[in-house]
């Protein structure tokens, strides 16, 4: 870990392991949980400087904290798991240094019950697996995807959920949606779409149709499938409109370059997405006939654009 790291309240890695290995000894989950704390913060904040290793460094610390929380819950509560008003955690950081939660309880308590049954020798590999993920690096929701269904699946396919807001202004500007085509069971109690498919269905392979709403997988191979999707299906007529919301880069790449003859909203922060995220800020965009609803809808959540020429 950088000097930066090593100097500050977050200790290495090898040193926060034997601390968090004592720490759930000790049964201290005041502890853990303020370990788990100080390195979502340091990651959030190299992630954000691109220093993806540092990040990682931190993350693995964030992480074994999670694990050790986990540990010191199954001691207490060695039958079903604790409340969850009494699950913390980190999503992102204010600017006052507050520690933001957005993963649900629920969710965060799941996590930790899948985590405090890893041995340290699965859990070693698990943690390395993650640091070779060039996309996603090491996060809590990637350790348990990987438990989930194996290194094979890469953060490529990680699902993350839109919150509410934004899909009240999608529903908003385009009427109702009547597809989501890369979605879930669960995604869909919030998108409401009249139809959806998951990744089973794999949504490449169906027919698209009327007003779509897009959140494609998380990653830039998929990303760019589904975008060059729904220009194709939206050219072709057989999507009426649809916005999808995507990482804002890329702009150079082939699969973009189309995008640029529809209206874009390059958000002015960064989304809670449900479930994990991007390290990037996030891009609505439009392909439809109401350019200006779409604007006047948008403009809240930051700078709508168009080509000029």
């Amino acid at each position: 870990m950088s000097d930066l790291v090593a100097t500050s309240d977050l200790p290495p890695v090898e040193q926060a392991r034997a601390v968090i290995a004592k720490m759930v000894a000790d049964r201290d989950d005041a502890g853990l949980h303020r370990m788990r704390a100080t390195a979502a913060a340091h990651e959030l904040f190299f992630q954000r400087a691109g220093a993806k290793e540092i990040a990682d460094d931190a993350g693995e610390i964030k992480v074994r904290a999670e694990r050790g929380i986990g540990q010191v819950d199954v001691a207490k509560h060695p039958v079903g798991r604790p409340p969850t008003d009494n699950v913390s955690g980190t999503g992102n950081v204010s600017g006052t240094g507050n520690i933001i939660d957005s993963i649900r309880p629920e969710t965060r308590a799941d996590w930790r019950k899948r985590l405090a049954p890893v041995s340290d020798e699965r859990f070693d590999s698990l943690i390395e697996q993650a640091r070779a993920d060039e996309h996603a690096g090491v996060s809590t929701a990637r350790i348990i995807q990987i438990i989930r269904f194996g290194s094979t699946m890469s953060s490529t396919t990680f699902e993350c959920y839109t919150p509410e807001r934004y899909l009240e202004a999608a529903r908003d500007v385009l009427g109702g949606i009547d597809l989501d085509p890369a979605s879930s069971a669960e995604a869909n109690k919030i998108v409401a779409a009249a139809e959806f498919y998951d990744e089973a269905m794999d949504g490449l392979a169906r027919d698209w149709h009327g007003r779509v709403w897009l959140n494609p997988p998380y990653g830039r191979s998929l990303t760019s499938k589904f975008v060059s999707r729904l220009v194709e299906e939206f050219d072709d007529e057989r999507v009426s409109a649809a916005i999808t919301v995507i990482n804002a880069y890329g702009f150079d790449a082939d699969w973009f370059q189309p995008l640029w003859d529809h209206t874009l909203c390059f958000t002015d922060h960064r989304i809670k997405f449900y479930g994990g995220g991007p390290t990037f800020g996030s891009l609505f965009i439009y392909l439809g006939p109401d350019r200006e609803r779409f604007a006047d809808v948008f403009n809240q959540f930051g700078t709508v654009v168009r080509r000029w020429r």
